[in-house]
């Protein structure tokens, strides 16, 4: 049986937009196109239904107007033009498929709902930022379907705009392999420094997932305070920090805490022998490598051998007893925060606890304070 591929006979073009004229309002009402309207919208540009909501964190939108003040590109907007009949009259409408938030984030920006990252909104800026945000220009990709389409095919370019790999933390790190922290990072790695216990053996310009978890290990190191926003290992979180310049000192800090840190996990291992199948990785700055890291620089009542064993207690006991901080995260019932928080506040809460844990080991009253706290002590 003979088969023809069916093709589409859409129509593609491409044109730019100014911001200013695509956010130009007339009597407080936008003319254009308007983010808090959806299905109601009348505009030329929608937001189709089937859209989700933006929800950006703050952050992400800051950087987002920082590239448009500074003539960045940024990512185009795809749109399905449609024809709406009102008696004699046919107009042209716009569906933006893919790029609503972007658009969604300017225009707030524009209309004053965030300030900037230095703290100031569109109408603190001076004039020249201004015309320079209202003169930027976005690309749009706009395609007509023709009679013979199938409208089916719009949910399928949709769904294909979506699929795109976005860029991993690990390559935009890579990105930025000349600038000093990044630099150093590769050199540890490449060292074989970190193989031990951070995952970091088969590293290569192919295979660099690692590098995450070193950089943004350097970061808090040798730049440490609590009031950071996160203690985690994103790109978003410590790109301003890459051009830092390392003295000899802040190797030395960094390379002191890593066999502090190693001492602790080498500790763990004469305690409690490794398991059959039990990996030895530990570069997560979410779970034990956060904490201890917060720990070294933020608790000044015991010294550092004293801390050595606490640790290794501490992860002994979690390694035998997965549901502590695994699986059901018992050991952090009736803290304050998600388990999974990341803030420095919340690591200092969870901190508190494992001292509380393991004092409690010491003083032979581990029983009655599980009690207390519903943490189920058993070997899975």
């Amino acid at each position: 049986m003979n088969s023809m591929l069916q093709y589409n006979t859409m129509i593609r073009e491409v044109k730019n937009v100014k911001l200013g004229w695509l956010f130009e309002q007339r009597d407080e009402t936008y003319l254009r196109f308007n983010y808090e309207q959806r299905e109601s919208s009348k505009l030329i540009y929608r937001i189709p239904e089937h859209q989700r909501f933006p929800s950006w964190k703050l952050t992400k939108k800051q950087l987002l107007i920082d590239s448009v003040i500074k003539n960045y590109p940024i990512h185009d907007i795809m749109c399905i033009k449609y024809y709406e009949i009102d008696g004699p009259k046919v107009s042209e409408y716009y569906d933006i498929e893919d790029g609503q938030t972007r658009l969604s984030v300017l225009q707030e920006f524009y209309s004053g709902g965030f300030k900037m990252e230095d703290g100031r909104s569109f109408e603190e800026l001076p004039h020249n930022e201004q015309r320079k945000f209202e003169n930027y220009e976005i690309c749009f990709h706009i395609t007509t379907l023709e009679d013979d389409d199938d409208p089916k095919c719009v949910h399928d370019m949709f769904e294909r705009y979506q699929m795109g790999e976005p860029l991993k933390d690990h390559d935009k790190f890579w990105n930025r392999k000349d600038t000093p922290i990044v630099k150093f990072a590769i050199e540890l790695i490449k060292s074989g420094e970190m193989d031990k216990y951070m995952g970091t053996k088969n590293f290569s310009s192919q295979n660099r997932k690692k590098l995450s978890d070193i950089t943004s290990l350097i970061c808090l190191i040798v730049l440490w305070s609590k009031d950071r926003e996160y203690i985690n290992n994103t790109y978003l979180s410590h790109y301003k920090s890459l051009d830092y310049e390392l003295t000899d000192n802040d190797k030395t800090k960094v390379r002191q805490f890593i066999n502090y840190y190693f001492e602790i996990i080498d500790l763990s291992y004469t305690k409690y022998d490794k398991q059959k199948n039990e990996k030895c990785i530990y570069s997560r700055l979410g779970v034990y490598l956060g904490h201890i890291l917060y720990d070294y620089f933020e608790n000044n009542t015991i010294d550092n051998a004293s801390k050595v064993d606490m640790w290794a207690t501490f992860i002994e006991y979690t390694r035998r007893y997965k549901t502590l901080i695994q699986k059901d995260k018992q050991l952090w019932n009736n803290v304050e925060g998600n388990p999974t928080w990341s803030q420095p506040k919340y690591i200092g809460k969870r901190c508190e606890r494992i001292i509380e844990f393991c004092n409690h080991i010491q003083a032979n009253t581990l029983e009655g304070f599980c009690e207390i706290h519903g943490i189920e002590m058993f070997i899975d």
